[in-house]
């Protein structure tokens, strides 16, 4: 009896390791729906991936790391995660050779929110995808794998405080992260000065936009936050706006060096052009035509006529 109770035991284990993962779909009603994932996202189907694509390659990578954390976390995987992470397969490639799968027009493309090429920076967009404390942590790994991550939109996620800190604490390791929007969120004083920490340890940060937050005054002055708040919006303000000068001087620099190459370059135009003309008038004159600058002949005017006399009237 000991021994099938084993048996069975082992049995129901492994099949419930080997069950897709379920997918966070949809929250009506404070009531969570739970739908099981497709094989093509629950699984990664290796095969369909074309393996040349660096993007495709990154992309995979992230949705396992995703995938594994929240295995670890004992976290339901959202679905809406993974069709935003998953690597474009290579029959879509080949469906549109001028486009390249890492610009494919899929609901997490850089325009609505996955990575561009891999050699140029990423953006990421999550907007109005609801998360939730629990998800962002295994979604703040799957992008710190990515180390050209430039900017990340969480608009409307549903991020308190223990996602904010878990969220800033992952960021840490992105050295090229410049951009970061967490508008409409609700954390508090511990959200606020992870926020802070972040900014000071990326280098390149030079953009939080925090609106409709305890960042946001007008928020903070309306649901009469504590002076902890404002003194970590004022913290975060004076690392981040040294940087934005410097960012608009150096735009302003290069704007300038464009508009004197192009003021160079039309001066050399028209200078060539006055060589040409010079050059033309050199040959007509050796060539004995009429120059420009010689005299005109006049032309012969007959003499003073004779006034006729009455008798010839």
């Amino acid at each position: 009896v000991h021994h099938c109770f084993v048996v069975g035991l082992v049995t129901h284990m492994a099949a419930k390791v080997q069950r897709p993962l379920g997918g966070l779909d949809a929250i009506a009603g404070g009531q969570v729906q739970e739908t099981p994932v497709t094989s093509s996202l629950g699984k990664l189907q290796y095969q369909d991936i074309d393996m040349s694509d660096a993007s495709a390659m990154l992309r995979m990578r992230q949705t396992e790391e995703y995938q594994k954390l929240c295995r670890e976390l004992r976290v339901s995987v959202n679905t809406a995660v993974l069709r935003k992470l998953a690597p474009p397969s290579a029959k879509d490639s080949q469906d549109r050779p001028d486009t390249p799968a890492s610009l494919s027009s899929r609901p997490g493309s850089p325009t609505n929110g996955s990575v561009t090429g891999a050699a140029s920076p990423h953006d990421y967009e999550f907007e109005n995808v609801y998360l939730g404390d629990k998800q962002l942590r295994p979604l703040a790994a799957a992008l710190s794998v990515d180390k050209r991550l430039r900017s990340l939109s969480l608009l409307g996620v549903g991020m308190f405080d223990s996602g904010m800190v878990a969220l800033c604490s992952i960021l840490r390791r992105s050295p090229l992260l410049e951009i970061l929007d967490i508008s409409s969120n609700r954390f508090s004083t511990q959200g606020a000065q992870a926020c802070v920490a972040l900014a000071q340890s990326a280098p390149k940060m030079r953009q939080v936009t925090a609106k409709d937050t305890a960042l946001d005054p007008e928020f903070a002055e309306r649901r009469g936050l504590p002076v902890t708040v404002t003194a970590a919006r004022l913290e975060l303000q004076a690392v981040l706006a040294p940087r934005q000068a410097a960012i608009d001087a150096a735009e302003a620099a290069a704007a300038q060096r464009v508009a004197m190459q192009q003021l160079q370059q039309q001066q050399q135009l028209q200078q060539h052009r006055h060589e040409q003309l010079r050059q033309k008038q050199h040959m007509e004159e050796d060539s004995g035509s009429p120059m420009a600058g010689s005299q005109p002949v006049r032309p012969q005017t007959a003499g003073p006529q004779k006034r006729p006399s009455y008798g010839a009237w």
